[in-house]
């Protein structure tokens, strides 16, 4: 008999969309949460900015630029942030749910062909929350919101900061408060997750929690 804090493959499908401030620890958190339900289910990540990285890959090779959109070089990292942000402003204006349709068919493409559960690392805007919430509904996929806070960390400009904080109005399944730096602890977050990822259930663990 399975434990508690195991995931039935065989009886849902899970979309875990996490959300918060950049580098507030979406992606670590991620890593661990996948680290645990790994080894009991088939997870494959996605994000709302993949596209936006292709189309700057293919800008960067035609003006014969070596940085990659991919890279983890913090200094780089933060050189093109303004670009992504612009670039996902423009590309919105044209249609506000062009992220969250391509994302929604993938997940739901991948949830069909082998993936138990999918995990989006960059939620950030309303309408994105509510098409992955209407997937899910029509799908039959369980749908969990995850919120990380790392105590000192600022949004990226006035818009992250607005668009975050309409999103938390949507409310949330999990919330996270981290210390900053505090990695072990988001670790040990993910590990708690589990055990409450089969159930429909609202908590909000302290900062502290053990």
């Amino acid at each position: 008999m399975k434990s508690k804090s195991q995931i039935d493959s065989t009886k849902m499908k899970i979309v875990i969309a996490v959300s918060g401030y950049a580098r507030a620890g979406k992606d670590t958190f991620a890593d661990a949460l996948q680290d645990v339900i790994g080894q009991n289910a088939s997870v494959k990540r996605f994000k709302f900015a993949e596209p936006l990285r292709v189309s700057v890959k293919h800008a960067f090779e035609y003006l014969k630029i070596k940085t990659s959109p991919w890279t983890e070089v913090e200094e780089d990292k933060n050189k093109m942030r303004p670009v992504f942000i612009a670039l996902g402003e423009y590309a919105r204006s044209t249609d506000k749910n062009i992220f969250a349709k391509l994302a929604a068919s993938e997940i739901d493409y991948s949830l069909n062909n082998g993936c138990d559960i999918a995990m989006i690392t960059d939620l950030r805007y309303s309408n994105e929350n509510k098409i992955l919430r209407e997937l899910c509904l029509k799908k039959g996929y369980r749908y969990h919101r995850v919120h990380i806070v790392r105590v000192g960390n600022k949004p990226a400009g006035t818009v992250e900061k607005q668009s975050v904080a309409l999103l938390l109005k949507d409310g949330l399944d999990v919330q996270y408060v981290a210390n900053d730096g505090d990695l072990h602890m988001i670790k040990k977050f993910a590990n708690e997750c589990v055990k409450i990822l089969g159930d429909d259930i609202r908590v909000s663990l302290p900062r502290d929690a053990t």
